[in-house]
């Protein structure tokens, strides 16, 4: 993607704070029903757009103020571990000028599952957490969208930087079939894989309470 950028909501005050963005000079503020980014932020929907421009959403004031034109739009939500939305993830045209495709939101959504766990960590300790790693991660994440021989590689990052936050000393994920309800190792971080699939088929359980 040529630009990205991470939203954090701020609930106080009604908007959205960009705490990363690739490819702009500084911090973003808007209120936080406003444009493609802010319909995700309210709803909780993923927003895949081929151009911009015919799309009523779509609030061009910052296209007009730098010159920049907006074609594909790729906005996901993050959700804390309450499931309430924590923030929004932007993608702004992917370099080949193609659209954004299956892959690149897949990648995204695994991306906000572990960004959500960050934040949730940061306020269990009521501290700021350093966020650093993990916009590091998203710079490449943005770099890689389009070459799907690199999504393996992306989401093992991933994974391996947010075990180091939590101190976790293993980290899986697993890809769940519907049809089937079986589980596949994906990647493993840390230790050897014990008990199987047995704590995601709890997990999946639970959620169907």
């Amino acid at each position: 993607a040529d630009r990205c950028s991470l939203f954090l909501v701020d609930a106080a005050k009604q908007e959205l704070v960009s705490r990363f963005q690739g490819g702009l000079d500084r911090s973003i503020r808007i209120p936080i029903g406003r444009g493609i980014v802010g319909h995700t932020a309210t709803t909780g929907a993923i927003i895949n757009i081929p151009d911009a421009y015919l799309d009523n959403r779509f609030d061009q004031t910052v296209d007009i103020k730098t010159g920049y034109r907006t074609r594909s739009i790729l906005c996901v939500p993050i959700f804390n571990n309450r499931g309430e939305i924590a923030g929004v993830t932007e993608m702004i045209n992917k370099i080949d000028g193609s659209i954004f495709n299956d892959d690149d939101l897949n990648m995204l959504m695994a991306f906000n599952v572990f960004c959500g766990i960050s934040l949730d960590n940061a306020k269990l300790y009521n501290a700021s957490l350093d966020l650093t790693r993990q916009l590091r991660t998203f710079v490449d994440l943005s770099a890689a969208i389009g070459h799907t021989d690199t999504i393996r590689n992306v989401l093992y990052q991933i994974l391996q930087n947010v075990s180091k936050i939590v101190n976790a000393q293993r980290a899986t994920l697993f890809l769940y079939d519907t049809t089937d309800r079986s589980f596949t190792q994906l990647i493993n971080v840390g230790e050897r894989v014990v008990h199987g699939d047995v704590f995601a088929q709890e997990t999946i359980a639970g959620r169907a309470v």
